[in-house]
Order: structure tokens, then sequence, then C-alpha cells
């Protein structure tokens, strides 16, 4: 085996690798039950938030309540985009009785930054249909 072909073959075997790991650490982020991705976006708000520790049950609450109607919306026949809204708006209204009128402007501010990067997202090609 020649030098030229040795490198070949070790540059693919590093972008198989490579690209093998990428997909494990995609698949293990997809694998995330509903119960853990609220508790991260939980882990979130309190750092970002200051969520005192009964806000942050309650947070809690409020955000798998949501994650588990979104589950049930996506599933479900029909208007996804129309049920997603309304669990949203309903989301939000809870949070709003909860956080302080300060916590609730950034809690506004960070949504409004996800929102904006779902839609660059989704202008690349992603989104509902």
């Amino acid at each position: 085996m020649t030098i030229k072909h040795f490198i070949k073959a070790t540059l693919m075997l590093a972008i198989l690798f490579a690209s093998s790991a990428a997909i494990a650490q995609d698949q293990a982020t997809q694998k995330k039950s509903t119960e853990e991705k609220a508790q991260a976006q939980t882990s979130h708000m309190k750092q970002d938030l200051g969520l005192s520790d009964e806000q942050n049950t309650k947070a809690y609450e409020i955000l798998l309540n949501s994650a588990k109607q979104m589950e049930a919306a996506m599933k479900a026949p029909g208007d996804k985009k129309a049920a997603i809204k309304s669990i949203s708006e309903n989301r939000d209204a809870s949070m709003k009785k909860l956080l302080t009128p300060g916590q609730y402007a950034k809690y506004e501010e960070h949504m409004k930054e996800m929102k904006q990067r779902r839609a660059a997202s989704n202008a690349q090609g992603g989104g509902l249909k």
C-alpha cells in the first residue's frame, strides 16, 4: 500500500467515525423523554430568570403539561399549527401568572428569540406540514 492510499483510507475512516458520532449524538438528543425535556427547560429558566424553588416546581408542571399536549397535537389529525398556537398561548398565560413582571419580560424575550430561530430554520426547509 502506498502512502497516498494509506492517507486516503485514513481520511475515509476519520469521516466515517465523525459522521457516526454526529448521528449517534443526534439520536441521543431525540430520545429525551418529555419529562427530561421539561426538566431541561425548567433548569434553564431557573438559571436565566432566577426562579424560586416554588416557581421552579410550578414552571416544570406547566412545561411538562404543555409538552405532553404538544406531543398529542403532533400525533393527532387536523390543523397542527392552530393546536400548537393554542397550547403555546395557554402555556404563556400560565407563565405570566407564575412569574414576576421582570421575569416574564425575560421569558417573553427568550420565546421571541426561539421563534425567530425556528422561523429561520423553517425557511431553510424545515417546519410543519
